[in-house]
């Protein structure tokens, strides 16, 4: 009898954290812009001094960043399971492409904001971080790789939306929404637009919530959680 209940409860739970987690991952995402003391790719000087300004703001932006990653990712891997389930070969390849972008851009952040922060905090000289930055890290061989492969994770968004469209499980709106909110997310980088930024997260978050509703009724259909 016992056993009997147990089982259903811990479904039932699974399926909640799952649902949660679908929702909290793109909603991470939102807000971790709120933070960000400098424009998205803006010029390595003004990038710096912005920093040096706000050093305790960039310390917020970075855990934030690091949050938003532990959410994001199994976020995006929950997605692409319920996608799975109805358009296998392509959320196959969009997962692919997700798990080696994902890992170039946790290299990329860990090389960049994680300097900064770590410059600004011991009171580097700005000229000195900037050479780092500049003939360091943009021209370390090293980071090239994980640069090229980072756009695998820009695309890999875009692949999921498509299988989530197609897939049947969700309303075909909220598949093409995931896949739109990628560009709305480069346009943000590429002009440092805080609000581009934080709506193509919200965008996320409408697909995340309607897949989430679909998990905590019924699992991802891939696995029996």
């Amino acid at each position: 009898m016992t056993t009997a209940q147990t089982v259903p409860e811990r479904r039932t739970t699974g399926r909640t954290a799952a649902g949660a987690l679908a929702v909290l991952g793109p909603l991470s995402i939102a807000v971790a812009p709120l933070f960000l003391p400098y424009p998205g790719f803006s010029e390595t000087s003004e990038m710096v001094a912005d920093s040096v300004a706000a050093s305790g703001k960039l310390s917020v932006y970075v855990l934030s960043n690091l949050l938003s990653a532990i959410l994001y990712v199994p976020a995006v891997v929950l997605i692409g399971l319920v996608a799975l389930a109805g358009a296998r070969r392509t959320a196959g390849a969009g997962l692919a492409l997700f798990a080696v972008g994902a890992a170039a851009q946790l290299t990329l952040l860990m090389s960049q904001d994680v300097l900064l922060l770590a410059a600004a905090e011991a009171g580097v000289d700005q000229a000195v971080t900037v050479k780092i930055l500049d003939d360091g890290v943009a021209a370390s061989p090293v980071l090239t790789w994980p640069s090229l492969l980072a756009i695998a994770g820009l695309i890999a968004p875009v692949v999921i939306g498509v299988a989530l469209a197609r897939s049947g499980r969700v309303p075909a709106w909220a598949g093409w929404v995931f896949a739109a909110s990628v560009p709305v997310l480069v346009a943000g980088q590429a002009t440092g637009t805080i609000a581009l930024l934080v709506l193509g997260g919200v965008l996320q978050t409408v697909t995340g919530a309607l897949v989430a509703q679909r998990i905590v009724r019924e699992g991802t259909g891939w696995t029996r959680a």
